[in-house]
């Protein structure tokens, strides 16, 4: 245990152990012995008792329950396996170690909750442990270490009881671990708030599209106003507006670059010597360009024997061809860049708005098209000679212009909502690192508290 408690306290703070603080074993501050939940016999699924399936720890900083499956149990095995309020779950089989003992608290007074055989439940023994800080304990970063180095790993990784119950938890006084607690929920909450607006706002997108490229924006009067198409066509895609046109992508675009299969030994050359982004399928994201994600650099040696067909654009459109398929990037600028992996360069032609079909390879109808005509099972890809066959609906380019500033205002929304969280993400992961290691002592309101 001395040790274990060691290699938890030198991760969280190199300072010592403050004072008044203790060291109790995980399972000593449950009031239950640590246990697996009921089995989720799929011949009494649909009806019964509220079931916490595995998905469900992974729903936010706390269970929801409105989603929640359902289980059919005797009244003996509803008494054994009911979930209260303030228990702790913990996933105990994941495919990937990282995931392994994953931890999520019920915060709800419902009573006709279970929970099911492949996560184990601690209840938190009130007199000893504040369930919230419990709960943020066992996710921060060096309680992470010590279940992912206890998990066992064949196909999968999992993690029993003994090994649950035997993490060292640095505890402060009670009063301490509420304050710590109600400081980290207050931040919890607010994460909650962003990730719901995000949903919302998704939602809200998906639907959108699937109204805008069905049935378009309308016409604009003499006063600028949007009038609605009152006549409509049916399409391959089915109903269109009449004004429209069904176009092969081939049509819509004026350079098709696609050096897939090139590599710089192929040159005879190597990485290295420059700063020229190579975007691939690693950093080409759905909507975007991930320049954070690893990619490889080139000279500008390297990008003359490569870019034979020419320099990227500003508003040129990148989309990856497999593992994953469909992935579809605005270039942002005119730098330079090598189209590496998986990845090809789509510039339209002045019949269609770059923004337009950027947004229509992201919609749902294009997605189903490119499913259907992909190949390959456990990573999809598609052909070029099919890609540019696949139908794209062609509004006036003043409708196209339309439909895209609408989905561009939800785009830049969910923009900020992402920075919201990933700030706030920053700051939650800061203060678990200074108050649940003591370097930062919370003010307590009675006499007793610290300073």
């Amino acid at each position: 245990m001395k040790a274990e408690l060691e290699k938890i306290h030198r991760g969280l703070c190199n300072e010592a152990i403050p004072n008044g603080w203790r060291v109790v074993l995980l399972k000593e501050l449950s009031l239950l012995k640590i246990s697996n939940g009921a089995f989720n016999d799929p011949k009494f699924v649909g009806s019964g008792y509220k079931l916490i399936n595995i998905v469900d720890l992974y729903q936010g900083p706390k269970i929801r329950t409105e989603n929640l499956g359902r289980l059919s149990l005797s009244e003996s095995e509803y008494k054994t396996f009911k979930v209260l309020r303030d228990d702790l779950f913990f996933t105990r089989s994941s495919l990937k170690k990282e995931g392994i003992a994953h931890c999520n608290i019920f915060l709800s007074d419902e009573d006709n909750v279970v929970y099911e055989c492949h996560m184990m439940r601690v209840r938190p023994n009130p007199e000893l442990v504040d369930p919230k800080y419990l709960q943020e304990f066992c996710l921060a970063g060096p309680a992470r270490e010590y279940f992912i180095s206890h998990g066992k790993t064949t196909t999968m990784t999992t993690i029993d009881q003994g090994s649950i119950g035997g993490l060292p938890v640095l505890l402060p006084p009670l009063p301490e671990q509420k304050k710590i607690a109600a400081i980290l929920t207050a931040v919890d909450e607010k994460l909650d708030v962003i990730a719901r607006q995000i949903e919302a706002t998704q939602t809200l997108r998906r639907g959108l599209m699937q109204t805008l490229f069905s049935k378009g924006m309308g016409t604009q009067d003499a006063n600028g106003n949007w009038i609605p198409h009152t006549e409509f066509q049916d399409s391959e895609l089915g109903e269109i507006p009449e004004a429209w046109e069904i176009v092969p992508l081939g049509g819509l675009i004026q350079k098709l670059m696609d050096f897939r299969g090139r590599t710089p030994k192929k040159l005879g050359m190597a990485w290295g010597g420059g700063d020229i982004p190579a975007l691939s399928a690693n950093n080409v994201r759905m909507g975007y360009i991930d320049f954070d994600r690893e990619c490889y650099l080139g000279s500008n040696e390297l990008y003359s024997a490569w870019m034979v067909h020419g320099d990227t654009k500003q508003n040129d459109l990148v989309f990856t061809m497999e593992a994953p398929l469909g992935n579809v990037a605005v270039i942002p600028d005119d730098r330079k860049y090598i189209l590496s992996q998986r990845v090809i360069l789509l510039r339209p032609t002045d019949r269609v708005s770059h923004s337009y079909l950027f947004q229509y390879l992201r919609s749902d109808a294009f997605a189903k098209t490119l499913d259907v005509n992909a190949t390959g099972t456990t990573a999809k890809g598609i052909q070029q000679k099919r890609l540019v066959q696949l139908p794209v609906v062609l509004p006036s380019l003043e409708e196209q212009g339309r439909i895209a500033d609408v989905l561009g205002i939800l785009d830049a929304k969910l923009d900020t909502l992402s920075a919201k969280r990933a700030h706030y993400s920053t700051l939650k992961r800061g203060l678990m690192q200074k108050l649940l290691t003591g370097a930062w002592r919370v003010k307590l309101d009675s006499p007793s508290g610290t300073a």
